[in-house]
C-alpha cells in the first residue's frame, strides 16, 4: 500500500518536502477528514507557518508535524485544550489530533480575520497603536490564566534557560553577528540572565509575532480576532512571550513598544528601563529568532558593538 505520506527521517528530509504542493499532502487529508468525520471541503494551504497547515473550508485548520518535532503537536494540542475553556483568551477551537505513519497532526476550529502583518502597512498611526494596546492585553490575559497543571511539551523553564545560555554561541545565527556582538552575548546573560531563568512562570505562547496575531474589521475598527500557532507553548518568564512583537511591529519606534506595555499593563505603570535586560535575554534565546535579521529591522543596530546598546535602541524609554 503506498504511503500516504512522505517519510522524514531528518531536518534535511523535512526541509526538502514541507513547501510540496498541496495536491502531494492530498491523500493525508481525506484521511483525517475521513477519519474524524470532518465536513469535505477542499483543502487550501496557508503560505505561512514552518509546518504545513491547511484551511479545510472555512470552519477547520488542519497542521501537520512530522515525528521528529512531535512535542510541537503536543504542545498546540495541550494548550488548545486548555484554552476552550478561557474563552477571553481568543483562540481556535481544539477539534483532534491523532497520528499517521510517521507524522502527528492538529486539527482546530479556523479563526476569522487575517494575520496582522499583511494589513500592518495599510493601518494609519493611530490604528497601529489602538490594535497595539489591545495586542499588549491579550498577552496579559494569556499570562494570567492560572495554568494548573498544564506545561506544554514538559519543558523545564530553568533548564531551558540554562541550556539557552550555555550553548548560546552555538546558536544557528551566531556566525553572522559582529565579533564584537558575539563576545558580548556570554558577558550580557552571565550579567542578566539569573532573573529570568528564576521568574515566576506564566503560560506563554511562545512565539507571538505578528502573523500569529488574527485581526479583523468590526464597524470601522480593527479588532484581534484571535492568536493562533500554540506549538511553540511551555510555561516562563512573561516578558519572553513581549519580545517578538515589540521587536518586529515596529522597531525601535517608541510609540508602539509603549502602546504594547501599556496594554500589558492596563493602567498599571511599568517601567521599560527595568523590564528591558528580561526582554534582551528573552530575545538572545529565543528559539526562533534571528538576531541578525532583527539587528538590520532598526536603525543604527547592526553597528551596535554591545547587547546594552542593542536593548536600548529595542525598547527606547
Amino acid at each position: 500500500m503506498p504511503r500516504l505520506l512522505p517519510p522524514v527521517a531528518s531536518s534535511a528530509d523535512y526541509y526538502r518536502i514541507r513547501h510540496n504542493d498541496t495536491s502531494a499532502w492530498t491523500p493525508a487529508i481525506n484521511a483525517i477528514v475521513t477519519r474524524h468525520n470532518l465536513p469535505e471541503s477542499q483543502a487550501v494551504r496557508f503560505p505561512d507557518g514552518e509546518n504545513p497547515v491547511f484551511a479545510l473550508g472555512t470552519s477547520h485548520v488542519l497542521k501537520l508535524v512530522p515525528s521528529i518535532w512531535a512535542t510541537i503537536a503536543s504542545r498546540e494540542f495541550e494548550t488548545l485544550a486548555f484554552l476552550a475553556t478561557h474563552i477571553h483568551v481568543p483562540a481556535p477551537r481544539f477539534v483532534a489530533s491523532g497520528g499517521l505513519e510517521d507524522w502527528h497532526y492538529v486539527v482546530s476550529t479556523r479563526v476569522e480575520g487575517e494575520p496582522l502583518h499583511r494589513i500592518w502597512g495599510k493601518l494609519a498611526q493611530d490604528e497601529r497603536l489602538a490594535i497595539t494596546v489591545k495586542f499588549g492585553r491579550i498577552l496579559a490575559a494569556l499570562h494570567a490564566l492560572p495554568p494548573g497543571e498544564l506545561n506544554p511539551g514538559g519543558i523545564i523553564w530553568r533548564e531551558f534557560c540554562v541550556s539557552s545560555f550555555s550553548n548560546w554561541t552555538n546558536r544557528r545565527d551566531f556566525p553572522r553577528l559582529l565579533p564584537a556582538l558575539q563576545a558580548d552575548g556570554p558577558r550580557y546573560l552571565a550579567a542578566n540572565g539569573a532573573i529570568v531563568a528564576g521568574a515566576s512562570r506564566a503560560l506563554l505562547h511562545g512565539d507571538l509575532a505578528p502573523e500569529n496575531l488574527h485581526v479583523r474589521q468590526t464597524d470601522g475598527k480593527w479588532e484581534i480576532a484571535g492568536v493562533i500557532d500554540f506549538g511553540n507553548a511551555m510555561r516562563g518568564d512573561r516578558w519572553f512571550d513581549l519580545t517578538a512583537p515589540s521587536i518586529l511591529l515596529q522597531p525601535g519606534d517608541r510609540r508602539i513598544v509603549h502602546a504594547l506595555v501599556d496594554g500589558y499593563a492596563e493602567g498599571s505603570s511599568l517601567n521599560i528601563a527595568a523590564i528591558r535586560p528580561s526582554l534582551m535575554v528573552g530575545t538572545l534565546i529565543h528559539p526562533m529568532g534571528d538576531l541578525p535579521e532583527c539587528l538590520a529591522l532598526i536603525p543604527g543596530g547592526p553597528k551596535c558593538s554591545t547587547w546594552d546598546e542593542v536593548a536600548e535602541l529595542f525598547w527606547p524609554d
